[in-house]
């Protein structure tokens, strides 16, 4: 059997049920029909099972599943499974939507602010529905289009009285996407999120001449470091981002007014790129938090889009070396041989450097900061 992407695995296994949906499949057949190893289509079973996809029931003392409807495969986030009772409850709650907001406001509906409405609603009314956080905020797995034809309405009174008290929620501040993006974010006490509306405008309006506007973009540059959750599924993401941060700090205090303003752009899309990666894992973890899905079924999904964002944004912190500071090093002993060392040194992967990071810990618990420079000064041939 090829080896196939998560993704790719996932409709594999669906397309293989729905060619016998009226009737149940062992998890062998559907092995075979959808080319797919046996553990791997059990583990996606179970998570199917789950999330309300796939109905499991015993046939001769054997466990078969059997699709409970079709599922479509791409109009989904990152392609993750949805059963057709959500899809359709989804459905229903934006076109209630479209339908009170043009009954409180002639203000446009945008799809950043029906999205957020919908959150809401969901969060009251269906909390069983998959939503997560991601590049703008809190949102269903499955998007609203504006241009789609919804058919069918909520019907209870005490559903479209919540969509109507949420979309009067966001009157005050459905002019401007970043209002209701802010809005969501502080309503529910995201930090994260705050963190990074400010940092993205800063960078792309403060004014350089300015001592105080970029002692604020430092500032906020640290808390972004400090913000992130960590845990050890995402260490090679921290490290990532961290050496943004570092490098970036760096660019800001050794350098002048003038190519600060030259390397803007450069910071602004890696720190978009490291955002992606940053708000990528942001999702996956509300999912797998939630338990919206099978937490190895999670891992297993988006194992290959996060070694695809790493690397986009390890290649985009190079962009980074052409505003690093330049450095006039005294000519005496040590300097010579620093020199020799960063003329032979190569640079250090994340993964390294958690290592590295957890070896000086460790050496500075047993035997304090005198422990420490002496292990730099074995590692390093310097003297210090």
């Amino acid at each position: 059997m090829g080896k196939k992407s998560t993704v790719e695995v996932t409709e594999k296994i669906l397309e293989a049920m729905s060619s016998n949906s009226e009737q149940g499949l062992v998890i062998q057949d559907i092995s075979k029909k959808a080319d797919v190893s046996w553990d791997c289509t059990k583990r996606h079973l179970e998570s199917f099972v789950k999330s309300k996809i796939v109905r499991e029931y015993k046939k001769e003392g054997k466990p078969h599943y059997q699709m409970m409807c079709p599922i479509a495969k791409s109009d989904t986030l990152f392609s993750l499974p949805l059963s057709e009772e959500h899809r359709r409850t989804i459905k229903k709650i934006y076109a209630t939507i479209k339908i009170v907001w043009k009954q409180i406001t002639n203000k446009p509906l945008s799809k950043t602010l029906a999205q957020k409405i919908a959150v809401d609603v969901v969060e009251q009314k269906y909390k069983d529905i998959p939503r997560g956080w991601y590049l703008y905020g809190e949102l269903l797995v499955l998007s609203f289009e504006a241009e789609e034809d919804y058919q069918e309405t909520l019907t209870k009174k005490e559903e479209v009285d919540c969509v109507r008290a949420v979309c009067r929620d966001y009157l005050d501040y459905c002019d401007a996407s970043y209002k209701i993006r802010r809005h969501q974010y502080e309503k529910k006490g995201n930090k994260l999120y705050l963190i990074k509306e400010d940092l993205m405008y800063c960078l792309g309006y403060s004014d350089f001449n300015d001592s105080a506007q970029k002692m604020k973009i430092r500032q906020l540059l640290n808390e972004f470091a400090v913000t992130i959750e960590r845990t050890e599924e995402n260490a090679i993401m921290l490290a990532i981002a961290d050496d943004f941060v570092a490098e970036t700090l760096a660019i800001f205090r050794h350098n002048n007014d003038e190519e600060l303003r030259k390397a803007r752009s450069t910071i602004m899309n890696v720190f978009e790129k490291i955002w992606i990666l940053v708000a990528t894992y942001e999702f996956y973890e509300s999912l797998k938090a939630n338990a919206f899905y099978d937490k190895e079924f999670l891992q297993e999904h988006f194992f290959d889009k996060f070694e695809l964002l790493k690397d986009n944004a390890l290649e985009s912190l190079e962009e980074l070396n052409d505003f690093k500071p330049k450095w006039d090093f005294p000519n005496d002993e040590i300097t010579k041989k620093l020199k020799a060392l960063m003329g032979t040194a190569k640079e250090t992967a994340p993964e390294e450097k958690i290592k590295r990071n957890k070896e000086i810990e460790k050496i500075k618990q047993e035997k304090g900061e005198k422990g420490v420079d002496r292990f730099l000064s074995e590692k390093t041939g310097l003297n210090i």
